[in-house]
């Protein structure tokens, strides 16, 4: 049984209006074993939405989620476009877009150390205690969480290019770094639309990567552009 021990948010933090520049991790550490798990935030917001939404359901969160991002055969580019192919017959010119982005993805990436990656932030999202943070036990055991900003995108003015935080990238595994890399692809079409928020890119992101992704209807996926905030 999980109990809540404690939580800790910012007054200004909200999860449908929290301003971010990129992907986002979800880290969790188990204080007696010292286990560490690194989810992508996109799909920890739908694997364990009692924690994120402890009073009900959200409108952004996947029914019934589960991912697919195929088996462990595939590599990390072969996962993306797994995912990326579930929109070609809904919306092409969205997998035009897409696909065009994975091609040139690592050609434009900076990978930088600790502390780097943040300097494209406003001050105030530099402070640590800006984080989503909380613990809680299982057993006699005690798990604390937090949400760490991964990349950042910069916009037409940085060529499109993306920051992304080497020691976290490469303490991932390769669903994490493929969904990663499917949140700042799809996040291209929000900046372009000239949204700041990214929990839409979220929200779209676990749909299509998800088991339900295979099976959208044309409706289905027009609709979830829509609530995601996009064109």
């Amino acid at each position: 049984m999980k109990t809540l021990i404690l939580i800790l948010m910012a007054a200004n933090y909200s999860w449908a209006g929290f301003e971010t520049h990129g992907g986002e991790y979800w880290i969790c550490e188990n204080l007696e074993t010292k286990l560490k798990s690194i989810r992508l935030l996109d799909y920890a917001l739908n694997e364990s939405p009692e924690i994120f939404y402890p009073n009900g359901t959200n409108d952004t969160l996947v029914p019934d989620f589960k991912l697919d991002l195929g088996d462990d055969s595939l590599d990390l580019n072969q996962k993306v476009m797994l995912v990326i192919s579930r929109v070609k017959h809904l919306d092409p010119e969205a997998f035009q877009r897409y696909t065009q982005r994975l091609s040139m993805f690592f050609s434009h990436v900076d990978f930088v150390e600790n502390g780097v990656l943040l300097q494209g932030f406003p001050k105030d999202e530099r402070d640590p205690n800006r984080l989503f943070t909380f613990g809680y036990t299982i057993g006699s055991e005690t798990v604390f969480c937090k949400t760490v900003h991964v990349a950042r995108q910069g916009d037409s003015r940085d060529l499109g290019r993306y920051q992304i935080d080497t020691s976290l990238w490469e303490s991932s595994d390769v669903n994490t770094r493929a969904g990663l890399v499917l949140h700042e692809i799809i996040y291209k079409d929000a900046i372009d639309q000239g949204l700041k928020y990214s929990n839409g890119t979220r929200y779209l992101n676990a749909l299509i990567s998800s088991t339900l992704g295979q099976v959208l209807t044309k409706k289905d996926y027009d609709q979830a552009r829509r609530r995601a905030g996009l064109k």
